[in-house]
Formats: C-alpha cells, structure tokens, sequence
C-alpha cells in the first residue's frame, strides 16, 4: 500500500470504532443489552475496505518530454488492467506523441500476470528538435580527445606508469583530421502532449587547414609525420615539437617523428626519443636519449645509472659526464667529458680549455683536447680509427658464437651419452652447427670494416698525463709519464704509434 491507502483504511476504520460505539450508546438508552449480531455483521461490511480491480496511474513530467507509468495488479477476482482502458486514461491526459505501445504491453502482461506491482515504466517520450546547422569543416574527435582518453582513471586496478602517459597528439602522414560536413535542415521537436518544439538555427566552429594539412575529397590529411595542432580557427601538422616546460609526468615521455626543442630540463627517467634533431636549452639530465638527426645540449649532458644517448648526426653540448654517447658524427663537448663512455664515427673534441678524464672513447676520425687524463693517473682509454659500430657488432657476435658453441657441445655429449635419442637430437645438433657457420661466415667482413682510418690522430694540446692508453687501429700505446702538447700517430710501416711532442 502506498500512503493515500493507509491514510484511507484509518480513516474508515476510526469511522467504524465511532458508529459501534454510537450504536452502544443508543441500545443502553433503549434497555438493549448490546448489538444484534446482524447489526454487527452490516457495520462491518459497510465500512470494510473495498476489493479493487487493477489500475494505472501516470506521471507527466514537467518539461513534458516524458510520461512515467506505475501499474499495480488486481485484488482477488477483480478484472485485470486492459490496455485499452490505459489508452483511454492516456488520450484523457492529453498523451498523443511518443506512446510506447511495446512497453504498456510488457508491463501490463507482468502485473497482471505475476500479480505484482511493476512502476516507474517510461511510457512516453518526445523528442528534441534538430538544429539547423551550416557547412563547416569538422575536427576528428578522436584526435581532439585522443590526450584525455589515453589517461586513466586513478582507480583502474591496472598498474599505471604515468611517463609512458602524453598530452601531445603526435600523427603519421595521411592521418585524417578533420572533414567537410553538409549543412543540416532543422527539423521541429515535440512533446508528450503534442505542443511543437521549433528548431533552432547554430552556427557550429569552423577550423581552418594550416600548415602541412591536405584535402582529398572531403577529407584533410596529414602532409607530414608530426604533432597535430588546432586552435580557435586552424589546424595544422607541426613537423617540430616545442615544450615550453620540463619533462616531466605533465609531458610524460618524448616520442616524436620530426625534430624536438626542450626549453626546460628532462627530469631523471624520462625518455626522448626523435627521429630529427633534439635542441636542449637547459642540461639534459639523460636517461634514454635517442635522435635521428643532431643533438644539441646547451648547457651539458648528465647520465645517471645506465643512461644511454644516441645521434644520428652530430651531438653538441658543453660537457658530458657519467654518461653512454655514441654519434654517427662529431661529437664536441666544449667544457670537457668526464667519466663516460663516448663512441663517434667522426671526430671528438673539447674546447680550447676542455679536459678529458676518465672512461673510455672510440672515434673514427679521432681525438683532440686541450688536456687528456690526470695528475692523479685516472685511467683514460682512447681509441681511434675503429668503427664502434662494427666493433659493437663483432662483440655481439662473439658472444652469440661463444653461446652457440656451448649448446652444441651439450647435444654432442648428450648423444654420446644416450646414443637412444641421437635420431631426436640430431637435428638440434644440425641447427646449431648451421647458425654457428653463418656467424663464423659474417666475422670477416665485420673485421674488415673495424680499422678504417689510419690517418686518425689523438692530439693533446697542452698535456697528456700518465695512466691514458691509446690505440689507433689496434696498436696500442700507454702513457708512463706526462707529455707536453703531445700528438700521437699511426705509423702503419713500423706497426707503431709515434709521438710528437711541444705541439700546440
């Protein structure tokens, strides 16, 4: 029972309590000692509640757009709910738009069937008008929101590592970004008592296409791999990714496919990664640094644990310490490197006050710094007319080698110990053999292309220190004592280094 119900049945039943006592009262007036049981049973049955059949009751909201039902089945043998009569009781409230005829007959069938209440059954709605809307270029919305999707939600169960997390929207060449959209007729709305909803007419925002943005039909493309850009009027392809603050989890890690300026530091274990040139205005604290074009550190590079830089141009900065570089070009670090591992395909140098210490260097062209090594000894490793690519290279496949060999001397002694799985081992035992010749095929050639200078030189402008060891093509040479403005050579004739000394 709902309230309207309760209040009805006590007031019924405080209208009863009165009307018996009344009739008391009246029968001790008349020397009637009490009631006639017939009397009684006629009260009862006047005031008793009635048994109902079943209904519908209906909700109009205010805006008139929806009409919300609630149907309660009938009491003992009275008659069903009909969907005529609730049809009826409808077209009496004024419903003629939008009538949900599947679902008055659902929830009738239930409350009658099962006999149980079913409510808040939406019954009726009507619909919104469409707006007239003009020809206008689109946006993609994918790539509008394409930032917000890729952050999840602090309470996702998963595991989130907020660096591999980027606001920047990066595409590859003939992404589509946007479209030509038709205009659009309006079309009137109406509500649930059928009062019309006229259309209005919008003016939707329009984009412009900028630079390196190109239309095929009614699409834009991209022109160019790069971070797609839009403002109040245009969008574009930026083939150059700007950050104006540091990278940090705001900007997450840099990947990028053109070139990257970095106005701000690269907090500690944050990647960057660019297939151009990467520009650094503030000291580049390196992690995971990687370019396809030149690199240049205004102000230094600093490596931290296993950090790990590669250019595929030239690197530039004012000085490397504890640190992995490798170039595919020169390599200058005007202050000095200290500590690192440096590996170039073309020259390295410092400056004119510039110092190497510690670590070890590979260059391809050679070496020249105003000092090389330490009153203290440091041990400083040079080497120059070596390709470090190939080097690296031939390293790797020794290790491979050496991991074959081993493998295979297992299945050889394997056979030999269980002659009854020779047939099964065999054909491990012929992989094997057949990859460890391909790699003794390959050494030759890696060989070949490790010396590839001669003419390359390690020059001290003002003082080589003891404990430096040089090598220039595989011949080696060890500082015992310090040399003032030292140049080392390769004489290939004598298979020696010689060194010239009191050169500036």
């Amino acid at each position: 029972m709902d309230e309207r119900e309760i209040d009805e049945l006590i007031r019924r039943s405080e209208e009863f309590v009165t009307s018996l006592e009344g009739s008391a009262a009246t029968d001790s007036e008349s020397g009637r000692s009490g009631l006639d049981l017939f009397e009684l049973d006629d009260a009862i049955a006047k005031h008793a509640e009635p048994v109902r059949p079943g209904y519908a009751a209906f909700e109009i909201s205010d805006d008139e757009m929806t009409v919300t039902g609630h149907f309660y089945p009938p009491e003992g043998t009275e008659a069903p709910i009909a969907l005529d009569a609730v049809e009826q009781q409808l077209e009496g409230l004024g419903v003629v738009y939008g009538i949900d005829r599947e679902a008055l007959r659902n929830a009738i069938w239930s409350c009658n069937s099962d006999g149980r209440e079913v409510l808040e059954v939406p019954v009726a709605r009507g619909s919104k008008p469409t707006d007239a809307m003009a020809a206008h270029i689109g946006l993609r919305n994918e790539l509008t929101n394409r930032h917000r999707k890729n952050r999840k939600s602090p309470d996702s169960p998963e595991r989130i590592d907020y660096r591999e997390q980027s606001p920047f929207v990066i595409v590859k060449k003939g992404t589509v970004l946007a479209r030509d959209i038709p205009p659009r007729e309006g079309k009137p709305g109406y509500t649930v008592l059928g009062t019309e909803l006229p259309p209005k007419t919008i003016t939707p925002r329009s984009w412009k296409p900028g630079p390196n943005v190109t239309r095929k039909g009614k699409y834009y493309r991209a022109a160019v791999d790069g971070r797609f850009e839009w403002s109040s009027s245009e969008f574009r392809v930026n083939k150059v990714l700007e950050v104006h603050h540091e990278v940090d989890y705001s900007t997450g890690h840099i990947d990028f496919p053109g070139d990257v300026i970095l106005h701000k530091a690269v907090r500690d274990r944050f990647r960057i990664h660019a297939e151009g040139s990467v520009l650094c205005m503030e000291t580049l604290d390196a992690s995971d640094v990687r370019c396809g074009g030149d690199l240049i550190a205004k102000r230094g590079i600093i490596g931290r644990n296993e950090a790990t830089v590669f250019a595929g141009g030239d690197i530039e900065t004012r000085y490397i310490e504890n640190c992995r570089v490798s170039a595919k070009g020169d390599v200058r670090a005007n202050a000095g490197i200290v500590n690192s591992v440096v590996n170039s395909l073309g020259a390295i140098r410092t400056g004119k006050e510039g110092i190497i210490v510690g670590g070890e260097l590979c260059a391809l062209a050679g070496v020249e710094a105003q000092q090389i090594g330490s009153r203290m000894g440091t041990r400083t490793t040079i080497r120059c007319g070596v390709d470090f690519e190939a080097a690296e290279r031939l390293e790797r496949l020794q290790e491979r080698s050496t991991e074959i060999v081993f493998r295979l001397q297992e299945v050889r002694n394997r056979i030999s110990q269980h002659p009854e799985h020779a047939e099964r081992l065999s054909a491990t035992k012929e992989k094997l053999e057949s990859a460890l010749s391909r790699l003794q095929d390959t050494a030759p050639e890696l060989l070949n292309q490790l010396d590839k200078d001669e003419s390359a030189t390690v020059r001290a402008r003002r003082r080589l220190h003891a404990g430096v060891y040089i090598e220039i093509c595989h011949v080696g040479y060890q500082t015992t004592y310090p040399l003032p403005g030292a140049i080392l050579k390769l004489n290939k004739f004598r298979g020696a280094i010689e060194v010239e000394t009191g050169a500036r």
